[in-house]
Order: structure tokens, then sequence, then C-alpha cells
């Protein structure tokens, strides 16, 4: 893994893998990812090319908490332990912030959401994740390893140099040492990773509202794939159809 920290609290992350990947089509998953990713700069690729088409990429950062938990279970049958010790069981209707509705099944039961010591799940729900994700759907044509690439832009990663000098005794010699201090709460921490620090301007130029290294990585998975969307035009407008 190679990280290049800007001093504009921004990073480049380049990581390489070898991965065995089903022949057909699957889901590839990278958990260890920066929270703080820019998903429209992500760049994913096999090295042997023409082998694996990329099909749909996506960004998963519904990460688990309390309340996202008790919002999946609405319409669920949830057990409520009070602060006094009473045990309550029915279904959820409503998980608002201060209060919770349960129904039971002799009537409705509303809680202050102060008189609940904790909830009882059977089990964590679909849709929730506990570290950000990247998922892509892949068409693999070869039964080989792949050795694959993944580059993306994060924040919340910044440097900069401090500089201390300690004159002699006499004020003629100078002891200059030098640090530099990384400051990283992007979310990462890119743990045996090889260190570039770059200091000045960095121009990020987008067009028509898509970054160009988007639009180029479109152009070369659509040299290796199929067509994903069918294109229509009928007066100013463009009709983009998925073919799958």
């Amino acid at each position: 893994m190679n990280v290049t920290v800007y001093n504009q609290n921004l990073a480049l992350i380049r990581e390489s893998r070898e991965m065995s990947i089903p022949r057909g089509q699957s889901k590839i998953r990278f958990t260890d990812v920066a929270a703080q990713i820019d998903p429209t700069s992500v760049h994913f690729k096999s090295i042997q090319p023409g082998r694996l088409d990329i099909l749909e990429q996506n960004f998963e950062y519904d990460l688990v908490n309390a309340q996202k938990v008790l919002q999946k279970y609405v319409d669920e049958q949830v057990r409520v332990i009070t602060k006094k010790g009473e045990m309550f069981e029915g279904q959820l209707l409503s998980a608002a912030q201060s209060d919770v509705v349960i129904q039971k099944t002799d009537g409705i039961l509303v809680l202050k959401g102060s008189e609940i010591q904790h909830f009882d799940f059977p089990s964590k729900p679909e849709g929730l994740i506990t570290r950000p994700t990247l998922v892509w759907m892949v068409e693999n044509r070869s039964s080989e390893k792949h050795r694959t690439e993944l580059s993306y832009l994060t924040g919340g990663v910044n440097w900069h140099a401090e500089y201390v000098a300690v004159a002699d005794a006499a004020d003629e010699n100078l002891d200059l040492s030098g640090w530099v201090s990384i400051e990283n709460r992007c979310g990462s921490a890119f743990k045996g990773a090889k260190l570039k620090l770059v200091a000045g301007d960095v121009h990020r130029v987008q067009k028509a509202g898509r970054p160009v290294y988007m639009e180029r990585q479109d152009m070369r998975m659509a040299k290796a794939a199929e067509p994903q969307f069918e294109e229509k035009a009928f007066f100013e407008y463009h009709l983009y159809t998925l073919q799958r």
C-alpha cells in the first residue's frame, strides 16, 4: 500500500491485492477503506486486461449504531427491558429519538427513551455494516488469481513541518532540527503503508459535474466489457437504459 499525503487535507491511497474471484458474476468487498473517501475518485481494476469487467460499484457507509438498529427493526418483534426491570415484547411500530411505540397483544405501549434499560434483538439486521465498505459487482472470465489495483482520494489526512533552532552559549552556532507531523482523521490506519508527502496546490479538474479520472475509467471499461447502457436520443434529451 502507498499513501501520498498532500498538505491540503487530502491523501491518495493506492493498494494492490492478489484475489481469487469466482468465474461469472460475483461481488468483491473491500472493508479497510477510509471513512472520508471520495467515492467518485475510486478506480479499481485487474492487471490482467480483458478478464475482469466491473459491472457496478457501490460505497456502503450506513454504519451501525443504536438508532439505526431500531429503525431497521420497525414492524419486527422486539423485547424491551425497562430500568424498573419490566419486560415487554411486541411489534416495534416506531423508534423516534425520545419515544418507542410497541404493539402488544393487549394494546399499544409507548415508552420514553429515558425509561428503557436495553433492547433484545435476535440478530443484526441486514443492510447495516460496521466499517465503510467498497463493493463491486464483477464479471470474471478467468479461473486464475487476479492481481488487482485500487486507488482513491480521501479527506481527513494532512501534514505540516515544524522546525526548532537552539543557539549555543556564544550565539554563534545553531542546532536545527525538523519534524513532520501527520494528522490522520480519515478513519483508517494504513498499517505498513509506504508514505509520501507532497507540498503545493492540488488542482482537481472536473468537467460537467463528472471527474475526468472517472471518464477515463469508463473508457477503459468500455473497451473490455459490453456496453452497460443503451442510448436513445430524442429532441434535446438522451435516454440511457441499463441492459441488465
